[in-house]
């Protein structure tokens, strides 16, 4: 339990220091992620006073429907925090992979040449696509999204641009890496 602490303690602190220049955004998003969470909790209670109005009422629904009306209320406020929320997370994301991957790229840089000569390249720059990588497989998932909304087989996309099915399948997966 103790290392997991840790771990998990140096992953915010890692996430911290590569949000360098985005941190307000990162603080602004944890925010607006942690209130909508907060918001949605009055849902339950809510929906309990909009039963208890009914049965209180006999079965009429007149003063549930305001109960009613509140948890829609809350959940668009929910959403209208929310929303702003991922797309600040994702900004912050975005900068924390990048910060990543310089810091990669400057380590292998620096490393010994012996170093060098008992690692095949092809190895490192797969491992370190893999490193850095993780912020951009949403964008491949969005392939196979993008072939359900149009009913498009793996092969019908491939011929409309001119690619190898397989080329289509490996895309969707993150499995892709030209030469």
């Amino acid at each position: 339990v103790a290392t997991a602490s840790r771990s998990i303690v140096g992953l915010y602190r890692n996430v911290w220091f590569h949000a360098a220049g985005a941190r307000g955004r990162l603080i602004a998003s944890t925010t607006l992620l942690t209130l909508s969470q907060v918001v949605k909790l009055l849902v339950p209670f809510m929906a309990s006073q909009a039963i208890n109005a009914i049965q209180k009422g006999g079965g009429s629904v007149g003063g549930a429907a305001w109960w009613v009306a509140g948890i829609l209320g809350i959940y668009v406020l929910t959403w209208s925090l929310h929303g702003p929320g991922r797309v600040l997370e994702r900004t912050v994301g975005v900068r924390v992979r990048k910060s990543m991957a310089d810091a990669l790229y400057t380590r292998l840089v620096r490393a010994p040449l012996a170093w060098h000569d008992k690692h095949h390249c092809g190895e490192l720059q797969h491992r370190m696509g893999q490193a850095t990588g993780t912020g951009q497989r949403g964008a491949r998932n969005r392939i196979g999204v993008l072939r359900a909304e149009r009913r498009m087989s793996r092969k019908e996309l491939a011929a409309a641009i001119d690619v190898n099915p397989q080329t289509v399948g490996a895309l969707e997966r993150g499995d892709h890496y030209p030469s």
